[in-house]
């Protein structure tokens, strides 16, 4: 019942930010790719859902830890999808490399910000337990307004910024893995063209 309520606070905050921007155009999305600005009536996207409105303050107060808002139906689920998108993942992130190394000087870079115990460790590594992280709790109040100012002030449309409720492992892991995928998906990398004669090399093969 708190993911769904959590959902339905997103969408609401989505349906106010949609107005606003009612008189702005948006680009049409790419046939075969992810939709950010949907239609109306459609379900807002991931991002959207997620996403820390240039120059607004978030109330982390307010957010359900352990919401998952247009996540998959359960772990199981959750899961599956997170394993079907290391492909992809890793096929950008190769494509993305080797465009660097013919000049290709777009990047992505991925933050990944939270108190500890907040998850950002266990999405890279296994997390391990320090005797501090108790003391630490007593300022959690002055944690989260640092975050919310932070969050504030750094979100902008070249970079932005989402608050990912981690509670939930493998909601967390699969709702990184989505803006990631996407955004690597808007860049496109390609593979350099190359600088040798292929047939050539394979006749050379096949001779040797």
């Amino acid at each position: 019942m708190a993911g769904k309520q959590n959902e339905k606070r997103h969408e609401k905050r989505h349906e106010k930010r949609k107005s606003a921007k009612s008189e702005k155009s948006e680009k049409p999305a790419k046939a075969g790719k992810r939709s950010d600005g949907g239609g109306d009536g459609a379900r807002p996207s991931l991002r959207e859902l997620l996403r820390v409105p240039p120059g607004e303050r978030p109330d982390l107060r307010l957010l359900d830890s352990s919401g998952t808002p247009g996540g998959p139906a359960g772990k199981a689920a959750g899961l599956a999808a997170t394993a079907l998108l290391a492909q992809p993942l890793a096929s950008l992130q190769e494509r993305l490399y080797a465009a660097s190394t013919a000049g290709d000087r777009r990047r992505v870079l991925l933050v990944l910000q939270g108190t500890d115990t907040s998850g950002k460790g266990g999405t890279v590594k296994h997390w391990k337990f320090n005797l501090g992280d108790i003391a630490e709790r007593s300022l959690w109040p002055a944690y989260q307004e640092a975050y919310e100012l932070a969050l504030e002030r750094c979100s902008t449309d070249a970079a932005p910024w989402y608050v990912v409720p981690a509670d939930r492992k493998w909601f967390r892991n699969w709702a990184i893995s989505i803006p990631l995928l996407e955004h690597l998906e808007e860049i496109d990398p390609r593979y350099p063209k190359g600088d040798f004669d292929v047939e050539e090399c394979r006749r050379q093969l096949l001779e040797g």
